[in-house]
C-alpha cells in the first residue's frame, strides 16, 4: 500500500539522509492528473469504476466522461468521489486541487461538515442527511 501524503511528509521532515530521500523518490509515481490518480486507487482496492460510481452515486455516464477525461468534475463531484474512496481529507484536499477547484474551508459551515464527513468515513447518503440536517446543500 502506498503512503498517504501526510506519512511522506513526516518521513520527508524527520529525513536527514539522501537515501531516506532516495526511497521517497521511488514510490512517487509522478501522478499529476485526476484521472490517473484515481485509477491507481482502484487498482490497488481492485475496483471497477463501476463500483466507484455506485458508491459515489454519481450519473454512470458522467463518471465515465470523468475517468475518460471528456469531463473535468466540479467540487462537489471530487467530494462524492472521496467519500466513495473513504479517503481522508489530506489526499481530498489533492484531488480538489488536481481538478483546480476550490479546497475544504474549515470556516465555511458546509466545508467544515464536509471534513467532518470525511474523517469518519461518512457514506454519501449518510453525509447528505448530515448536510441537510444542518440546512446546507447537499452534494449534487
Amino acid at each position: 500500500m502506498t503512503k498517504n501524503t501526510d506519512e511522506l511528509m513526516n518521513i520527508l521532515k524527520s529525513a536527514n539522509d539522501t537515501q531516506i530521500l532516495d526511497d521517497v523518490l521511488a514510490g512517487i509515481d509522478g501522478t499529476s492528473d485526476f484521472k490517473t490518480y484515481i485509477n491507481n486507487i482502484l487498482l490497488e482496492r481492485d475496483w471497477s469504476i463501476a463500483d466507484l460510481q455506485r458508491r459515489s452515486c454519481i450519473a454512470r455516464t458522467y463518471m465515465y466522461q470523468i475517468m475518460d477525461g471528456t469531463r473535468n468534475p466540479g467540487r462537489d463531484k471530487v467530494i462524492l468521489i472521496a467519500l466513495a474512496l473513504e479517503i481522508d481529507v489530506t489526499e481530498t484536499m489533492r484531488l480538489l486541487k488536481l481538478t483546480s477547484n476550490p479546497v475544504l474551508y474549515p470556516k465555511n459551515r458546509r466545508d467544515a461538515i464536509l471534513i467532518y464527513a470525511l474523517n469518519n468515513k461518512l457514506t454519501v447518503a449518510d453525509c447528505n442527511r448530515l448536510l441537510a440536517t444542518y440546512e446546507e446543500a447537499e452534494l449534487t
